[in-house]
């Protein structure tokens, strides 16, 4: 079973589904996903004039990026596409950014498993339908966005 259980945006963890245990979440060692949630990875300032290929983080925007229909519909993207063939229990961290278009780039894992697992989680949010994308100070801009996947 896939659940994704929360939405990291602009430092805060808001809870998606109901049924997860969020005792799942204890991390021990310090990733580059944390150190950005934690505030440990430095953001960009906000008084510099932005380049146009400049990426965000979710605390440097008006709105976070929306998957057409919205987050939950995003889990059940993840949810009904993602086969997994392996015995295998854990959390998978996945990372975009989300283009000025709207369209997904620099898809990776920050966390993961076993490779073959990694890769179908790249592959599936590589096929995702375009988002709408996100909004700084009037602009389009594009944004690093951070999905943790947990997978009984």
């Amino acid at each position: 079973m896939v659940l994704i259980g929360f939405n990291y945006w602009g430092g805060k963890a808001v809870a998606q589904h109901k049924k997860i245990d969020k005792a799942a979440y204890n991390i021990q060692s310090q990733t580059k996903f944390e150190k950005f949630i934690t505030g440990e990875v430095q953001t960009n300032d906000s008084s510099r004039k932005p380049s146009t290929n400049q990426i965000f983080s979710g605390a440097d925007v008006d709105h976070e990026p929306e998957f057409p229909g919205g987050i939950s519909r995003f889990y059940s993207f993840i949810a009904n596409g993602l086969h997994i063939k392996e015995d295998f229990s854990g959390r998978i961290i996945a990372s975009f950014v989300v283009e000025k278009k709207g369209n997904l780039a620099n898809c990776q894992i920050e966390k993961g498993g076993p490779p073959s697992i990694n890769q179908e989680v790249l592959k599936l949010i590589s096929t995702s339908p375009q988002w709408k994308p996100v909004i700084r100070k009037g602009k389009k801009v594009r944004v690093q966005y951070y999905v943790p996947i947990i997978i009984n």
